[in-house]
């Protein structure tokens, strides 16, 4: 079976068509009644052919092992599997497909983050960004998942591309919501991917190139139950300066990004910044070996290695004390590096009937350094209710690492009725933070901890029309000998086939919160809870109706409620002096409340299929240490946001996408911390396209093309407003002086991608 999520096998029995769905392994079990003495069986999984299988019954009526193949189909799925508490949907649904990864990218490659905007529950956001917002939580409290082990930094080139090869990514399910206590949650959601296995049958190759980087993976058996898997990515933006590329690393490292002037006043902050030369490279590494024992268990191996080297030079116009008064052009480097690597050992093997156990063991490495010679600090000063703003470029720099070391051990039962998974992890986390700034020249910390959890999650249906769904997960934290317990509940009554009405609770914990400088887009950087700093938690009401009144129409809506404790922010991003005497650069007693209605609406005409999503929201923060404790919008709140993506096939080999999104303008933070009288940017508008074509020759080879543009109309659309220096030489005497401007997203952006199999 292939290594992935849920595979479904159907069946007939007296006349009726039954079904049954595996484990995340692909193991299975079924009990029915045979019309004669044969049973056949059809398995089925997205990007797989059906393949039908005859057992026979005629010796016994008992059957202990049935292994099903399936081989690739020729079109490969990039598909993500939205999910509640299922694992999966038929693969015949409405919902298949509810997120490609291939339609989303302004840079030709399958981007996975970006394609999750897609979905209601999380922001939508611009071409670079810091991570996902699910349902108004930070950047940290959406987890990456590979093979089990943590991915500390997902994306290369400041959110632009994932950090893994699409090529070796077999499935990738996205948990929102009430989440199963299965699965490994912080206050957010959860994205989990699973390296594809190798061919067990024949060798296999592919190759690609887009306008960023080449790719190639390879695969092939090893003897009759063992495999392999190798995929590789690296980028040649150093040698090929086409389709905008050195302006995408000057953008990304924040190298005069542009900009217009919020106000009247002359725009001359193009004489401040001369961008000199970039650089950027950036590789991934996948590895996987599968093999199957004799008594049907399985064992994997995988591995993973990516990072990023990206920096630029510049000219940063200044008055030196040495150029006797005059202004002249001081250089100036931005650099960004970072380096993530794991790997994964995991067992999984039917201990008896119904139980089915499955061992994994791990560790993910972690490290990035941050240096900017011209950070642009800002320092906002209140005096007898008159504002007072100081803006400086002052070096600044950061460096950290993280380690997990991981073990966990699931044990699944399953039955007609109920299924029940419950086990245990226990991970060992070291981290090293410094910071070279203006407020704090050598901070540094390090810290460890244990975390030890143990975790039951029940499904039960005791009637065919309501399903329940409940589960625990208990907490160890060494630093401060925290005990602490997260409880999932959800029910959902189907009073008729197409109508269904369900509701749930949750609570979350995080243990590890990631630090980030407002619109600097620089690599993640993880820090531990502490004895004195607790774990961040988020709790959860949830409710809704899904309904399916036509096999080609579905709509979902769903309303939610989630209160957060004890989230990080940086002290910078507030642009103020509260947090300078503290003991560390990040404030860490922030609450927040986060409010939504989350629409889903999906239509399946005779060549056409339009998904439409829209949401309602509210994020507020507050903190006891900032402006007297009052809320204060989080810079991703965007009161209303629309998206549309329109499929269409002109053929079999010819495929065409359209994506419209729509924003309400996002808090200003000048307006947040100061008083600015303008509280929100403008409107956000957006076409995004992509056309895809392919074409099989014979049996072994298939070329893949594709062509997108990001930002098709080529709108201005505000990123963020921020102070920059204005070069002033209308005065007698010149002079640099802070004004506010408007940041704008990436405009138009071809790209393109080109891929061949054989």
């Amino acid at each position: 079976m292939p290594s992935s999520f849920e595979t479904f096998l159907t069946w007939t029995e007296a006349g009726e068509l039954k079904g049954v769905a595996s484990n995340a392994s692909g193991r299975f079990s079924l009990r029915g009644s045979a019309e004669s003495s044969q049973l056949i069986l059809s398995a089925g999984y997205i990007g797989y052919k059906k393949r039908e299988v005859r057992v026979d019954l005629s010796q016994s009526n008992r059957v202990n092992d049935i292994t099903i193949r399936l081989e690739p189909e020729t079109i490969r799925s990039s598909e993500i599997i939205v999910s509640g508490f299922a694992g999966g949907t038929l693969s015949d649904t409405l919902l298949t497909g509810m997120i490609d990864a291939a339609k989303f990218s302004p840079l030709g490659e399958s981007n996975t983050i970006r394609a999750l905007q897609a979905h209601p529950s999380v922001s939508k956001g611009t071409a670079l960004n810091n991570g996902l917002h699910v349902r108004g939580s930070t950047p940290d409290g959406f987890l990456v998942l590979l093979d089990g082990m943590s991915i500390f930094n997902q994306s290369h080139l400041f959110g632009l591309l994932d950090s893994f090869n699409a090529d070796a990514i077999q499935s990738s399910g996205y948990y929102f919501g009430v989440i199963p206590a299965s699965i490994d949650t912080p206050t957010g959601g959860t994205l989990n991917l699973i390296t594809r296995t190798g061919s067990l049958n024949e060798f296999s190759s592919s190759v690609g190139v887009s306008n960023t980087s080449i790719n190639g993976t390879f695969e092939g058996p090893l003897g009759n139950r063992s495999s392999w898997l190798l995929s590789a990515r690296t980028s040649y933006m150093d040698q090929l300066t086409w389709f905008n590329n050195p302006r995408l690393i000057q953008w990304g490292l924040d190298i005069d990004r542009p900009r217009r002037v919020a106000s009247d006043d002359p725009d001359f902050t193009d004489l401040v910044l001369q961008p000199g030369e970039a650089s950027s490279q950036f590789v991934d590494l996948h590895g996987k070996l599968y093999h199957e024992t004799t008594a049907a268990g399985r064992f994997i191996i995988s591995g993973y290695f990516g990072g990023d080297r990206t920096s630029q030079s510049a000219g940063r116009r200044t008055r030196s004390a040495g150029s006797g008064g005059q202004f002249v052009f001081e250089e100036v480097t931005t650099s960004n590096l970072w380096g993530n690597a794991l790997l994964s050992v995991k067992y999984e093997q039917e201990l008896f009937n119904a139980f089915y156990s499955s061992t994994t063991a791990g560790f993910s490495s972690y490290e990035t350094e941050f240096e900017k010679d011209d950070f642009v600090y800002s320092r906002l000063s209140f005096d007898e209710g008159n504002e007072s703003v100081t803006i400086f470029t002052f070096p600044f720099g950061n460096r950290s690492s993280m380690n997990e070391l991981k073990l966990n051990q699931d044990v699944e039962y399953k039955n007609r009725l109920v299924t029940a998974t419950f086990g245990g992890t226990w991970r060992l986390y070291r981290g090293e933070y410094s910071e070279s700034s203006f407020d704090r020249p050598s901070f540094f910390s390090q810290t460890s901890a244990h975390l030890a959890d143990l975790y039951l999650h029940t499904e039960w249906n005791p009637v065919h029309f309501i399903e329940l769904n409940a589960g625990i997960r208990g907490y160890y934290f060494s630093p401060g000998d925290r005990l602490m317990f997260a409880p999932r509940l959800q029910a959902r009554i189907s009073p008729v086939t197409n109508l269904s009405f369900f509701a749930g609770y949750s609570i979350n914990h995080q243990f590890l919160h990631r630090v980030s400088l407002e619109n600097a887009t620089t690599a993640d950087v993880w820090i531990l809870s502490t004895q004195d700093q607790p774990p961040a938690s988020a709790e959860q009401f949830t409710a809704g109706v899904e309904f399916i009144p036509d096999p080609a129409v579905y709509l979902k809506i769903e309303a939610y409620l989630k209160t957060y404790e004890n989230l990080r922010f940086h002290e910078l991003n507030t642009r103020s002096l509260e947090n300078t005497f503290s003991g560390t650069p990040w404030f860490y007693e922030n609450s927040g409340d986060a409010e939504g209605v989350e629409v889903t609406l999906r239509n399946r005409f005779s060549r056409f299929l339009l998904t439409q999503s829209y949401s309602l929201s509210r994020m507020v923060f507050s903190n006891p240490g900032l402006l007297d404790g009052e809320d204060f919008y989080a810079d991703w709140d965007r009161t209303h946001t629309y998206n549309a993506v329109l499929e269409t096939a002109f053929s079999n080999r010819l495929k065409f996408y359209l994506s419209w999104v729509m924003m309400s303008g996002a808090p200003t933070s000048p307006a947040s911390f100061g008083e600015d009288t303008e509280e929100r940017l403008s409107a956000y508008y957006r076409l995004d396209s992509t056309i895809e074509y392919h074409h099989v020759f014979g049996d072994a080879s298939r070329l893949e093309v594709s062509f997108s543009v990001f930002n098709l109309l080529n709108r201005d659309n505000v990123w963020y407003r921020t102070y920059a220096f204005s070069f002033d030489e209308t005065r007698s005497i010149p002079r640099l002086r802070p004004l506010h401007v408007d940041v704008l997203d990436l405009g138009f952006q071809p790209s393109f991608s080109v891929k061949y199999s054989f």
